[in-house]
């Protein structure tokens, strides 16, 4: 088997001989079409010589590959188990607040109703000044919004952010062509892209809906 300098030191020597021709009659075309098959052979030579480097190659790079790609999904469960329960908590928290917000709004409209009470019974007794000053307390107590002490999770880089989803719950009523972009088989991208150009597309068997993710920056 050649080696690559005598593959190299080959095809520089069909190339020098190339720029060396001159074609000014039938038969130095001729010549050149005969020389052209040796070209074509040399370029054989070539990739013969180097294909079982190359088979080696894609064979290394495609284990390699197989590896980083075990190690990633790992790291990806790992990822993705840590967001679920970050997420979770997040979630907790939030729902903690509205509930405490949900408190302190029944507890001040309690306190509203209380002196509109107390209002009405001094309005009643001929109370007028203190009707009045009721009155304004409860309108006062009304109007200002409730604060709520809930600590949320706080760390720089670390978000939620609410991203599209789609559920489909009859794929059999879904369309081929959407807008002219294809769906079927049932492509929830294509589904989502559809959604990105028009928020407002509605797509028989289809849903789209909104959920909460963990994103890292």
């Amino acid at each position: 088997m050649m080696d690559e300098l005598t593959v190299r030191q080959e095809a520089t020597t069909l190339e020098q001989q190339a720029q060396a021709y001159q074609i000014s009659t039938n038969e130095d075309y001729s010549e050149a079409a005969e020389f052209l098959k040796r070209v074509k052979g040399a370029e054989s030579e070539v990739k013969a010589y180097w294909k079982p480097a190359k088979d080696a190659a894609a064979k290394a790079h495609k284990e390699i590959c197989a590896k980083e790609k075990a190690m990633l999904s790992i790291c990806e469960s790992a990822e993705k188990i840590l967001k679920g329960k970050m997420l979770v908590y997040s979630q907790k928290i939030e729902a903690e607040r509205r509930a405490a917000e949900e408190q302190a709004r029944k507890a001040a409209q309690e306190e509203s109703d209380r002196l509109l009470a107390e209002a009405a019974k001094a309005e009643e007794s001929g109370d007028s000044a203190s009707a009045t000053v009721n009155m304004a307390m409860a309108e006062q107590v009304s109007s200002i919004a409730p604060a709520v002490q809930v600590a949320a999770p706080k760390v720089t880089g670390v978000s939620t952010k609410k991203v599209w989803k789609v559920r489909v719950s009859d794929a059999k009523a879904v369309p081929s062509y959407v807008a002219g972009i294809c769906i079927r088989p049932v492509d929830e991208r294509a589904l989502l892209q559809l959604r990105r150009l028009n928020p407002n597309v509605e797509i028989p068997g289809v849903t789209f809906f909104q959920a909460e993710q963990i994103a890292i920056r």
